[in-house]
């Protein structure tokens, strides 16, 4: 166990519609804890000093001074975001929901966002790194009845192609072969991958607003989208196979008040997928998922005899050939 004391000098400026975040967040080591087997005493404070080098070990750690640059709002109609902190849903989350990019201590990324639109169409682009580009992928939207339409919900009719990529999705995972350990992975910082497979995601999706008043605003929608595992490298890579899944869905916004204003929404969703499927795949819990999918280590080791799989294996590999699933959300 090493200990760290932690620096963290910050600064926020704020001009018209830019907002910039700076940092420098630097741990010193204090005190190790781990045992030096050749003085057969702790480690002490030997390296009392240095610097934490789990914080700078990958390339996009090293723009990680930059906290946040943003240009304008949500859902203005022109936005631009880098972040390392924000959570990022792609058109109504079929396939990315919430996702995070930040969640592992020992890799700290800068993503960025680019949101135009107007009252024809419009786009969304996301990347989980600036630097690495391993995810990547957005929405293009077209809104057809407004080019010859003035009524507002003939207008709002919306249709939407969606595209998500990583590029390097973990298979497996290298473990520790001399001696032979199956639970014993590789690697410092992050888990050393075996094999990997570009995966591809598509959907469409249609949204209409049926009702906008100052108080209320409904849209439902319907979403279709389906995952496209590629090849694992490696020699005899397994067979993979992908899935798709349909959505039915409401969004709802309220507001109450008037001074101040509460606003909420509200969705609903009926789904139905298949085994090699799952919605809002790339999620909160991606980032620590893409490398062991799941906690339950004792009951996989007790039926497998290893480690829980990636996410990739597990979906694409384990569930193949399942049958149809239902839910609601």
């Amino acid at each position: 166990l090493v200990h760290y004391a932690t620096i963290d000098p910050e600064a926020d400026f704020r001009i018209w519609k830019f907002e910039v975040g700076l940092g420098v967040p630097l741990a010193f080591e204090i005190f190790d804890g781990n045992w030096d087997d050749d003085k057969d005493e702790p480690v002490g404070f030997e390296n009392a000093g240095d610097l934490r080098k789990e914080d700078w070990d990958e390339a996009g750690e090293y723009v990680r001074f930059i906290r946040y640059l943003r240009f304008g709002r949500k859902e203005d109609n022109i936005y631009f975001d880098l972040n390392q902190h924000a959570s990022t849903t792609i058109g109504h989350g079929p396939l990315m929901r919430r996702y995070s990019v930040n969640i592992d201590p020992d890799s700290t990324r800068l993503s960025g966002e680019l949101d135009m639109y107007n009252d024809y169409a419009g786009f969304e682009f996301v990347t989980n790194s600036v630097v690495d580009w391993d995810i990547f992928g957005g929405i293009g939207f077209v809104k057809p009845l407004s080019f010859f339409m003035d009524h507002p919900v003939a207008r709002s009719l919306s249709i939407g192609v969606t595209y998500l990529a990583d590029r390097r999705a973990p298979v497996t995972l290298a473990t520790q072969t001399g001696p032979d350990n199956p639970y014993w992975v590789l690697g410092t910082g992050r888990p050393r991958v075996a094999s990997e497979a570009f995966l591809h995601a598509m959907g469409v999706d249609f949204e209409i607003k049926v009702l906008k008043t100052d108080n209320v605003d409904l849209k439902p929608f319907v979403d279709y989208s389906w995952m496209m595992p590629g090849t694992p490298s490696g020699d005899d890579p397994p067979d993979v196979s992908g899935g798709g899944g349909l959505t039915l869905g409401l969004l709802g916004r309220f507001n109450l008040g008037s001074d101040p204003v509460h606003a909420f929404r509200i969705i609903g969703e009926f789904r139905s997928f298949s085994s090699e499927y799952l919605p809002g795949y790339f999620d909160t819990f991606y980032e620590i998922q893409r490398f062991v999918s799941c906690q339950r280590y004792a009951r996989h080791a007790e039926a497998h005899g290893g480690l829980p799989p990636t996410k990739f294996t597990e979906m694409f590999i384990e569930r193949a050939g399942g049958g149809r699933h239902l839910g609601f959300y």
